[in-house]
């Protein structure tokens, strides 16, 4: 489960990430995307240290209540655990990618094979097992991670052999720099932590620095800067809707006016001695962020964290707070049920209802429904010794028809 505590884990680690970024403006391309994939998988290992399930005293809710009122009828209440909302949230996202997939794969079905001339080029293809097709897309692009397709745009036909050379550099860069595997864990994060804009926008980030580090190779393999910048312009004219999937030489019109203007500045870069300095003090930046969010500890201090005891004695009865009202179920109306949920819970340390259980039994439906408006009840907590300790107690709820 997502909890608050793994939030701040993740914020802080990402945090670092941007900053990091920021520092690193001056370094090539390929350091800052190194900077964002470090990260995101440090943020992907984040739950194994123990952030799931963690609990905090600001918990999110675990059950969101939606009402919804028609005519003189009463409200009705649906409860939708938090999990839910969760998952919910992955499978969109996942669904989005899926289709992405699915888009380049009729894509294409619909290719036609693509003879290269250029010998060295044939070669380099040959040497990464990727092949070219002429495909209805609307800029050149790669997809695939064992056997990568590169697709070009039905237009290029009429290209110069140059034009397409550099398209297809550009490209091959992907692969061998295995954008496409990077691509994958930005994908597992989006989907994981969807509700967080700090993985949205380094995913941003780390495509962009992507697409920086192909161009930044295609002008080392000779390439003119006005004629490679040229061949970005022409393509993004004719870009409709950017790959889902996949890498796209032009993925993103909108930042091409920062491309087009670092390809034709061409600015000295610091050499890759000072490069991997700047870098591995970055790295070790957000690495020791990643270590403070790991050590944080997962449960509140306090003297009797593990131990839940029964309410007697020297240990005093938690209180209620805050309380929610179950909801009645259409089907136990129609049956006119009443009566008493008993349920047997554990209320933690923090006043957190904990371990619900139903000790007797009303009905299926509204037996959830006790359960989800007591998950989110507030207590002050048992005291033992003037300390705050988990008890144990019993529930009963309440069900009449008015």
């Amino acid at each position: 489960m997502i909890t608050p505590l793994l939030i701040l884990k993740l914020t802080v680690v990402l945090a670092s990430a941007a900053v990091c970024l920021a520092i690193c403006r001056p370094l090539d391309a390929r350091f800052r995307n190194w900077l964002c994939t470090f990260s995101i998988v440090l943020a992907l290992f984040l739950p194994l240290f123990g952030a799931l399930g963690a609990a905090v005293p600001v918990p999110i809710p675990a059950v969101f209540t939606l009402a919804s009122r028609s005519g003189a009828s009463s409200a009705h209440m649906l409860h939708v655990p938090w999990h839910t909302v969760w998952l919910v949230g992955i499978l969109l996202v996942a669904a989005r990618n899926v289709a992405g997939l699915l888009y380049l794969a009729s894509r294409t079905r619909k290719a036609t094979p693509y003879r290269v001339v250029d010998s060295v080029l044939r070669m380099e293809l040959n040497s990464v097992g990727a092949s070219v097709r002429i495909a209805p897309v609307t800029a050149p692009l790669v997809w695939g991670w064992v056997n990568p397709v590169i697709l070009l745009p039905e237009e290029s036909s009429s290209w110069s052999p140059e034009t397409v050379r550099l398209a297809l550099l550009h490209e091959l860069a992907h692969v061998r720099r295995l954008d496409l595997w990077a691509s994958v864990l930005w994908m597992f994060a989006k989907a994981m932590y969807w509700f967080h804009p700090l993985v949205w926008w380094l995913s941003a980030r780390a495509r962009e620095e992507q697409e920086l580090a192909c161009d930044a190779r295609v002008l080392a393999a000779g390439a003119s800067p006005t004629e490679y910048a040229g061949l970005l312009v022409d393509i993004a004219r004719h870009v409709q809707s950017p790959a889902t999937f996949g890498c796209a030489m032009v993925c993103h019109p909108n930042l091409l006016k920062g491309r087009v203007m670092h390809i034709l500045e061409s600015r000295p870069r610091p050499s890759s001695v000072k490069g991997l300095v700047g870098l591995f003090i970055s790295l070790g930046l957000i690495a020791g962020a990643g270590i403070v969010a790991i050590a944080a500890p997962d449960h509140p201090a306090t003297a009797n964290d593990q131990h839940v005891y029964k309410i007697g004695g020297d240990v005093s009865s938690p209180k209620v707070i805050s309380k929610l009202e179950p909801a009645y179920t259409q089907s136990a109306k129609e049956k006119k049920i009443q009566g008493s949920v008993l349920l047997g819970v554990v209320i933690d340390a923090s006043g957190l209802p904990k371990d619900i259980q139903v000790l007797r039994s009303l009905d299926p439906g509204l037996d959830a429904n006790a359960i989800a408006a007591v998950t989110q009840w507030r207590f002050s907590p048992g005291m033992k010794a003037g300390k705050p300790v988990a008890c144990e107690a019993h529930i009963e709820v309440n069900f009449r028809l008015k």
